[in-house]
């Protein structure tokens, strides 16, 4: 049941359809009013740059990847962290780095795996893109959906 204008307005059963977040009562004149208690709805959205394929270049785990071998300097502890096999990861980043032409990993026995000058710059963009992105989504989704 719902309160509207002081009113206790239908039940499971009532004469009004439910259009989250709001209650449509069917009368001469349509009202749209807001539901009260109403759980509170977000948007998620993930963003890719993909290929002309659609084949993804880099989105949140490659992103993932590139930020671990960053922080740890290892391919095989950034596999193990991510609970992916180490072909997997390499896999990956081999993959972005042909479509990028872009060589986005250093690797040396020795002295371990870092990021190259692209792939810093790749990760920097992808994280101020999602951020601008998440920003400009949650305006949008406020637009439409909190009026």
């Amino acid at each position: 049941m719902y309160a509207v204008d002081g009113k206790i307005m239908g039940n499971k059963y009532g004469n009004f359809t439910t259009i989250l977040p709001f209650i449509l009562l069917p009368n001469r004149n349509f009202r749209i009013v807001r539901q009260e208690n109403m759980v509170e709805l977000k948007l998620k959205s993930s963003q890719w740059i993909i290929d002309e394929q659609g084949n993804i270049v880099i989105g949140k785990g490659r992103m993932e990847i590139l930020e671990h071998i960053e922080n740890t300097g290892s391919i095989n502890q950034t596999a193990k962290m991510m609970k992916m096999s180490y072909k997997a990861v390499w896999s990956k980043i081999k993959y972005s780095e042909k479509h990028l032409k872009k060589k986005l990993v250093h690797t040396d026995k020795k002295k371990g795996s870092r990021l190259s000058q692209d792939g810093k710059d790749l990760l920097t963009k992808y994280k101020l893109l999602k951020k601008k992105c998440t920003i400009a989504d949650d305006n949008i989704f406020k637009d439409i959906f909190n009026k």
